[in-house]
């Protein structure tokens, strides 16, 4: 599996393929985009979504490594697998932070430890989930005054504490 694919390939990718390579991010709709060309707010929203998701990709691991193709056979190499897993499903969140996706989404942003680039960069993704320009017209360009600009309910996309 190779991270390195280029766009003409137009089918969509599992989220599997997507956790394990830095490269690509596949939305919901529209086309597959390298990760260097997405914005940081973007970058930011993704990881927070992946991030309330993790119990669930975790689960998706799980039972991809259980029962894919390439399920281990012997007594030692399924203990192994059991441990795996069971980790898996003990540390989701600690399983997704050391995926090469989530690595990469984080890769360059502020960190909580720089308080001002960070205020700024949850500033900018708070503004971004309620503007009347991206929800209604789906447009990267944002020409909201600061009188028109809403800032409220985005502790949705802080990434808690540690996720890094």
């Amino acid at each position: 599996m190779s991270g390195d694919l280029e766009r003409s390939d137009v089918r969509k990718w599992s989220m599997g393929r997507l956790l394990h390579q830095g490269k690509w991010w596949q939305p919901q709709q529209g086309p597959r985009m390298r990760i260097v060309d997405m914005t940081d707010v973007h970058r930011l929203h993704t990881a927070a979504w992946l991030f309330k998701r993790a119990a669930f990709l975790a689960d998706a691991e799980a039972t991809a490594m259980m029962f894919g193709p390439f399920a281990p056979s012997g007594d030692a190499a399924c203990d192994d697998l059991d441990s795996l897993v069971d980790a898996l499903y003990a540390r989701p969140e600690e399983w997704l932070r050391e995926t090469a996706l989530f690595g990469a989404l984080l890769d360059g942003l502020p960190t909580p430890a720089d308080a001002d680039a960070w205020a700024d960069l949850l500033a900018r993704a708070k503004h971004w989930s309620t503007c009347p320009r991206n929800r209604v017209l789906a447009t990267p360009v944002c020409t909201c005054t600061p009188a028109e600009d809403v800032l409220d309910g985005a502790e949705r996309f802080a990434l808690p504490a540690g996720s890094r």
